[in-house]
């Protein structure tokens, strides 16, 4: 889905998992799933966007 070239957040779970030890090597495909949240940051116009509460498995 190209959400890194896209700007969309990644929060796995509640945010604990640690990078990189805790996920998948670079170029394995995943499959993710999440609620998709929008934001405003203080003193930016810019609307960000994120994908929270993320379950995701390596698909095989």
């Amino acid at each position: 889905m190209a959400c890194c070239a896209q700007g969309l957040e990644f929060v796995w779970g509640d945010g604990s998992h640690k990078y990189p030890d805790e996920y998948p090597a670079e170029d394995t495909e995943i499959e993710v799933q999440g609620t998709f949240k929008t934001y405003k940051e203080k003193d930016y116009d810019t609307t960000f966007c994120r994908l929270a509460n993320v379950d995701m498995r390596v698909k095989e």
